[in-house]
């Protein structure tokens, strides 16, 4: 696992220091926090950042999410992800990607997965209202359950994932993101369903509902999970 976080960060060096006089750089900052009180008392935390360098005919992203929630002062939900993505256009249609994920959720079905995927993808749409990509790709997962067990185990898996988004209007957006990993051991889904309403210059509100489900849990733990969020985020530099 260190030396996977070695590599993300030797990735994210490489994406802010090369080539920042000839690249495309920007980025997003997201921040969520619902507190309630009365019969009874629960806050929420939610977090991300987000980072995109386009430099000719590679692109590479980062993103990194913090997710925390307690009711009654005891925590019912703790999530850390990040993913690092590099590509490369070889038509103004299609690239190829290699993707790095890792994500541990010490409430979730999974307790920890990381991800090593190469793949295929292919802008299906695009035009100035419309964007849809999809992307297929192959790869090995590493993967804990949950205590009292916390077994671990790695397989091959195939990985489908489809983007679109939708301009609205001149301030508001609408996201859609499909995902699926599925090996032997497991198939992971992920919906991640978001509406952008821009308040002021690069200032916007944020509304995202996820759900994620997985194939294979602990007897005590439920298949789906589902988030709705609702945050201020801040976009800065080149996000276009």
């Amino acid at each position: 696992m260190h030396h996977r976080a070695g590599l993300l960060t030797s990735a994210i060096a490489s994406l802010v220091f090369t080539g920042s006089a000839q690249a495309a750089v920007g980025g997003k900052a997201e921040l969520g926090v619902l507190q309630t009180s009365g019969n009874s008392d629960s806050q929420s935390i939610n977090a991300s950042l987000a980072l995109q360098h386009e430099l000719g005919r590679w692109e590479n992203q980062f993103t990194a999410t913090v997710f925390t929630a307690e009711e009654d002062d005891e925590q019912n939900a703790e999530r850390y992800s990040s993913t690092f993505k590099t590509s490369f256009d070889f038509t103004e249609f299609n690239y190829v990607f290699a993707n790095l994920s890792y994500e541990k959720d010490l409430f979730g079905g999974v307790r920890e997965r990381t991800t090593e995927t190469l793949g295929y993808g292919r802008r299906l749409l695009k035009t100035d209202r419309h964007t849809l990509n999809l992307e297929l790709g192959a790869g090995a997962r590493q993967q804990e359950s949950q205590k009292p067990e916390s077994l671990r185990e790695s397989d091959a898996i195939f990985r489908g994932a489809v983007f679109y988004t939708f301009e609205l209007s001149e301030t508001a957006k609408f996201e859609q993101k499909l995902l699926t990993e599925s090996g032997e051991e497991n198939t992971y889904t992920e919906s991640v369903t978001g509406l952008k309403l821009t308040i002021l210059g690069p200032t916007f509100a944020a509304i995202t509902y996820t759900v994620k489900n997985n194939s294979d849990v602990p007897a005590e733990r439920e298949e789906t999970d589902t988030y709705l969020s609702v945050s201020l985020s801040y976009e800065f530099g080149d996000t276009e």
